[in-house]
């Protein structure tokens, strides 16, 4: 800092055009838009100075990337920026949610009705729908939340895989559940694609008749019938806390729990939380816990007890010994 001679006030220093633009793109992985950049003082000439040493690029009207700063997901930014009101949506949010959604690898952001915005490599979703309370930030920046995220890709995808897709976000979120359903009854009329469909999925899902005795006895014959041996119903292991003090099934020798879940699906929410809490005391003394469902047991029995009795004898040297 300099200083005058007739006093020790210090003279602040001035930002050079780069320092700006590297201060404004920085928290946006190098987008920044025209405006931003003149109202902080960086005149057109110096602007395009660096376009032409490319220091500076272009992709759409009213909007530059700084180059160094550029990662890889500063082509998620740039559509943010270009258009003030969009959201990354569809295909885009959920791979930022990690969802299970085939990807196209294009940008997909949903604006207002209207627009008539064009950019490259961006596919522009413009809808009437509200969209405002499914905002969620991901990294800074704006996206559909998970929820809002299944809705939207529901009009594209085929049945089996949205409901792979539904199912594994509520096996792994416990408040996706709750969060689609509401989203869904908010959103579903007549005319959005897709709804048919989902309702079909959620029925499935939510409204299978699921009774837990009933479930207990077809796992019961399910592993004698594919030859998994060792289970004990009903067994209590030392470190359980569970309200009935016991669990549905257990192997002893080889540490192996096996829990029938019959919860329906809407319900599964409330209750999976202590379900974690539980698996993790499990793991602390050694054991591991597998839960399998009515549509495992109805749907494919064969994979599923092939896959348990594979897990039991994988554990039942290691702990015999």
């Amino acid at each position: 800092m300099r200083t005058t001679g007739a006093s020790s006030i210090p003279t602040p220093v001035r930002e050079t055009p780069d320092q700006i633009i590297v201060r404004l793109a920085g928290p946006s992985a190098g987008a920044v838009t025209r405006e931003s950049l003149l109202r902080s003082g960086v005149s057109g000439t110096s602007i395009q100075r660096r376009l032409r040493s490319g220091f500076l690029s272009k992709p759409c009207r009213g909007l530059y990337v700084c180059r160094p700063l550029e990662t890889l997901s500063t082509h998620l930014w740039v559509p943010l920026l270009a258009m003030p009101n969009s959201i990354l949506s569809r295909q885009t949010a959920a791979r930022l949610h990690g969802l299970k959604v085939p990807d196209d690898g294009r940008v997909h952001v949903t604006t207002s009705k209207g627009t008539g915005w064009q950019l490259p490599r961006t596919v522009i979703h413009e809808t009437r729908l509200s969209v405002s309370e499914d905002v969620v930030l991901v990294d800074g920046m704006r996206a559909t939340s998970k929820a809002r995220t299944l809705f939207d890709c529901g009009a594209i995808m085929r049945r089996q895989a949205f409901r792979h897709a539904l199912n594994d976000a509520v096996t792994t979120d416990q408040t996706v559940a709750g969060h689609f359903l509401a989203c869904f009854r908010a959103l579903a009329r007549s005319g959005v694609s897709g709804v048919r469909m989902m309702r079909t999925v959620i029925d499935d899902l939510g409204d299978e008749p699921m009774d837990e005795s009933e479930l207990e006895r077809l796992v019961w014959l399910g592993l004698a019938d594919h030859g998994v041996e060792g289970f004990r119903r009903q067994y209590r292991p030392s470190w359980f806390d569970g309200i009935r003090g016991t669990v549905d099934f257990a192997d002893p020798v080889a540490r192996v729990v096996l829990e029938a879940d019959g919860r329906r699906w809407h319900a599964a929410e409330q209750a999976m939380s202590e379900d974690r809490r539980r698996d993790r005391r499990a793991v602390s003394r050694g054991w591991v816990v597998l839960r399998v469902s009515w549509n495992e047991v109805k749907h494919r029995p064969a994979a599923t007890f092939a896959e348990i009795g594979a897990v039991v004898a994988a554990r039942r040297p290691l702990n015999a010994a």
